[in-house]
């Protein structure tokens, strides 16, 4: 059976007639029988009609894209993140915080966006050196990651800089949010040869609809 490739919903009708009437070559999810799911590409042709106007059916062509698709969302992927963090880079957090903004200026609705600097990652990177530095980003970034909600943005921004993109939050719920995150930054224990540091950040906030420039005034 065939299946949209995002949202792995049957095709609706309009899509099916069109891939046999032979107009276009469809990309779907097809189901095998041995339950694994294959990205593919179909492309139907109708044979020519027999004696009497009979149709006697169509030749269907599909064509594996799984690794192909694969590669695409893997190269997708390592360009919009972080290698060290996993989290969204600099760019994607840019293009996200201007679809942010435009979003704002349209509906009035509060956006926050949050700039949180650690304080003491200079301190670690100086005296246990930067592979230490970047347990610790790992470190942080994955207690941060427990308190993001589904539809904001946790983004590393460079060095010890991280940005938070916050939907539908007024001003007073984001500066609780921006407290609610040093708090969790400064749980954390980092030991390292037997030294143990506590961590803490600075965080600056800009309310989206407050902010008449670009990305650039707002960052």
């Amino acid at each position: 059976s065939f299946a949209h490739p995002k949202q792995n919903r049957p095709l609706p009708q309009w899509v099916l007639d069109v891939m046999q009437s032979g107009g276009a070559t469809v990309a779907a999810n097809l189901l095998t029988p041995f339950g694994e799911t294959r990205q593919v590409e179909v492309h139907a042709s109708p044979l020519q009609s027999g004696e009497g106007g009979e149709r006697p059916g169509s030749v269907v062509v599909l064509r594996d894209v799984s690794e192909l698709r694969r590669m695409t969302q893997n190269l997708e992927y390592q360009a919009s993140h972080d290698e060290l963090t996993g989290l969204v880079n600099r760019r994607e957090f840019n293009a996200r915080l201007q679809d942010a903004m435009e979003q704002c200026r349209k509906t009035g609705q509060p956006y926050a966006l949050c700039y949180v600097d650690l304080d003491q990652f200079k301190t670690v990177n100086d005296i246990c050196g930067h592979h230490a530095g970047d347990l610790l980003l790992q470190q942080i970034t994955a207690g941060l990651r427990q308190h993001i909600r589904e539809h904001d943005t946790l983004a590393r921004l460079g060095g010890d800089e991280f940005g938070l993109l916050v939907v539908r939050c007024p001003a007073e719920q984001a500066v609780a949010y921006a407290n609610e995150l040093r708090g969790v930054i400064s749980e954390v224990r980092f030991t390292w040869s037997g030294r143990v540091f506590t961590g803490d950040a600075s965080v600056g906030i800009a309310m989206l609809n407050h902010v008449e420039g670009s990305i650039d005034e707002a960052l």
